[in-house]
Protein backbone atom coordinates (compact mmCIF):
# COMPACT_ATOMS: atom_id res chain seq x y z
CA UNK A 1 0.00 0.00 0.00
CA UNK A 2 1.34 3.55 -0.94
CA UNK A 3 1.40 6.46 0.96
CA UNK A 4 -1.85 8.72 1.09
CA UNK A 5 -2.25 11.71 -0.83
CA UNK A 6 -2.24 13.44 2.95
CA UNK A 7 0.92 12.02 3.73
CA UNK A 8 2.36 13.28 0.16
CA UNK A 9 1.26 16.61 0.52
CA UNK A 10 2.63 16.71 3.89
CA UNK A 11 6.29 15.25 2.89
CA UNK A 12 6.16 18.20 0.38
CA UNK A 13 5.81 20.30 2.95
CA UNK A 14 8.97 19.31 5.26
CA UNK A 15 11.02 18.38 1.80
CA UNK A 16 12.55 22.03 2.89
CA UNK A 17 12.04 22.13 6.48
CA UNK A 18 13.29 18.47 7.70
CA UNK A 19 15.07 17.52 4.74
CA UNK A 20 16.83 14.12 6.64
CA UNK A 21 13.16 12.82 7.28
CA UNK A 22 12.31 13.78 3.92
CA UNK A 23 15.15 11.75 2.14
CA UNK A 24 14.92 8.71 5.20
CA UNK A 25 10.51 9.31 3.75
CA UNK A 26 12.01 8.71 -0.07
CA UNK A 27 14.51 5.84 0.42
CA UNK A 28 11.47 3.96 2.55
CA UNK A 29 9.01 4.56 -0.42
CA UNK A 30 11.83 3.75 -2.57
CA UNK A 31 12.50 0.46 -0.75
CA UNK A 32 8.88 -0.63 -0.77
CA UNK A 33 8.50 -0.38 -4.45
CA UNK A 34 11.49 -2.42 -4.98
CA UNK A 35 9.83 -5.20 -2.65
CA UNK A 36 6.56 -4.57 -4.40
CA UNK A 37 7.90 -4.95 -7.77
CA UNK A 38 10.02 -8.05 -6.70
CA UNK A 39 7.15 -10.25 -5.69
CA UNK A 40 5.18 -11.06 -8.41
CA UNK A 41 6.23 -14.48 -9.88
CA UNK A 42 5.39 -14.34 -13.45
CA UNK A 43 4.17 -10.77 -14.36
CA UNK A 44 4.44 -6.91 -13.25
CA UNK A 45 1.42 -4.56 -14.08
CA UNK A 46 2.02 -0.72 -12.87
CA UNK A 47 -0.73 1.31 -13.52
CA UNK A 48 -1.27 5.62 -12.85
CA UNK A 49 -3.24 8.29 -13.70
CA UNK A 50 -2.01 11.33 -14.13
CA UNK A 51 1.53 12.48 -13.96
CA UNK A 52 3.30 8.93 -13.02
CA UNK A 53 5.13 8.86 -9.76
CA UNK A 54 8.91 10.27 -9.76
CA UNK A 55 10.09 6.72 -8.74
CA UNK A 56 8.92 5.06 -11.96
CA UNK A 57 9.54 7.43 -14.04
CA UNK A 58 13.31 5.82 -14.57
CA UNK A 59 12.26 2.08 -15.09
CA UNK A 60 8.30 2.30 -15.94
CA UNK A 61 7.43 5.04 -18.03
CA UNK A 62 9.90 4.56 -20.59
CA UNK A 63 8.51 1.05 -21.87
CA UNK A 64 5.29 2.64 -21.75
CA UNK A 65 2.88 1.00 -24.28
CA UNK A 66 0.96 3.11 -26.36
Amino acid sequence: MGPTIAADTLRRTYRDTDPKRYQRDRQRDRSLLSVAATRPRDELAVFWHGTPSPLLTSCLVQRQVP
